[in-house]
């Protein structure tokens, strides 16, 4: 099973290898699949609010029975001269929290 946190407005997983996706659990088969996700970051520079995001592919390795989560590691660093930088990442742990699968 792949999940993601219903909380989380940042992430949208859109497709797993060949279908598209709607909802935040999807059960899978074992073995290996490619899980297309949508990955955006919210923020403010220098009194202006934007969205940066992205769309990538992570690839997973599912096992029999297994319980996978998509996180967002996305983060978001001001700078002098009212720089700011975004990073975008995704990654999927396992129900120990072990990252299998991540892209950045």
């Amino acid at each position: 099973m792949i999940r993601r946190l219903a909380r989380r407005s940042d992430l949208q997983v859109f497709r797993i290898d060949d279908r598209d996706t709607r909802g935040l659990e999807w059960h899978v088969e074992p073995g290996y699949h490619r899980v297309w996700v949508k990955n955006m970051q919210y923020g403010t520079a220098m009194n202006v609010q934007f969205t940066a995001w992205t769309y990538c592919a992570v690839d997973l390795e599912a096992a029999a029975g297994g319980d996978y989560q998509i996180l967002s590691d996305s983060d978001q660093r001001s700078g002098g001269a009212g720089d700011t930088a975004v990073t975008l990442g995704t990654r999927v742990v396992d129900a120990d929290g072990t990252t299998v699968g991540e892209w950045r």
